[in-house]
């Protein structure tokens, strides 16, 4: 039966579906901007970049669950292997290019 709740639920979903950002294709003319997060046990890498209208397209995501000595480190240490692992994984998009972390 399809009354206005459902209805609803389906504009919800279609509208969040639609305008979560999803990843674009980098121009290598402009620079890159990494931001990085660590969590108890995972580590996350968004890289963005700014357009002209200082609006930011996501170009690549990447998280990694950490593994029983990783889990041991300081938040500084977590960062780091965030970093690691980014230039690891995405050295294709970030040679020769000016870089900021944040």
């Amino acid at each position: 039966m399809w009354d206005d709740f459902t209805q609803c639920s389906l504009d919800v979903s279609k509208k969040e579906l639609t305008s979560a950002p999803l990843p674009s294709p980098p121009d290598y003319s402009m620079d890159f901007v990494l931001y990085l997060a660590a969590a108890k046990s995972t580590i996350g890498v968004v890289l963005v970049q700014e357009d002209d209208a200082f609006h930011e397209d996501v170009i690549y995501y990447l998280s990694q669950g950490l593994v029983v000595p990783e889990l041991r480190y300081s938040l500084i240490e977590k960062l780091a292997l965030g970093i690691v692992h980014a230039i690891q994984q995405l050295r294709h998009y970030i040679l020769l290019r000016i870089f900021f972390s944040w």
